[in-house]
């Protein structure tokens, strides 16, 4: 049975995605992925295009409510570049290497204002300076588990771009 965005009709929110939505609770995931080579937005932007993640129903919908406050998911257009976010400079002077920036720019994203509900409750931040890629992810669209899959499903290996990714386990150095 297809979702009733799928089909154009508008979906209530599910009883978890109400919880995450509410204004106290200001539940976004935050996912840093930093990589060896030089960003280029126009080839991530044109992955993104033809992905999956512009077919899954929660990413392309506003977050609307009904005349009674109740949240409902709206089907809407994408358009990707409010969605990408280039920061070209180091996104701070204090800090002197590219981990501490990076976090430094995570915790103010965490502590400043959410995301927007005038578009689908995502975004995608380059950090140029610092070879990173921030996923801002409200978690009425997913858990993180879900959002690694779906990031997962999308990415490809640079030594073989028709292989999934895999992921290493994090071993401590002792």
């Amino acid at each position: 049975m297809a979702s009733s965005l799928a089909t154009g009709a508008d979906e209530p929110l599910t009883p978890t995605a109400r919880l995450c939505v509410r204004s106290e609770m200001k539940q976004v995931i935050y996912c840093a992925i930093g990589v060896e080579n030089r960003l280029d937005v126009a080839a991530v932007k044109s992955e993104i295009e033809g992905s999956v993640i512009l077919k899954h129903p929660r990413f392309c919908s506003l977050m609307a409510h009904d005349h009674h406050g109740v949240e409902y998911w709206r089907k809407t257009f994408i358009n990707l570049d409010r969605h990408l976010v280039v920061i070209n400079s180091p996104v701070s002077s204090s800090t002197a290497d590219d981990e501490s920036a990076v976090n430094d720019y995570l915790a103010d994203l965490s502590t400043g204002s959410g995301l927007s509900t005038e578009k689908p409750l995502w975004e995608i931040h380059f950090l140029m300076a610092h070879r990173c890629v921030v996923f801002r992810v409200h978690h009425a669209l997913a858990d993180g588990t879900s959002l690694m899959s779906l990031l997962l499903s999308v990415f490809r290996k640079a030594s073989d771009p028709k292989a999934a990714p895999t992921i290493t386990p994090y071993v401590e150095e002792k």
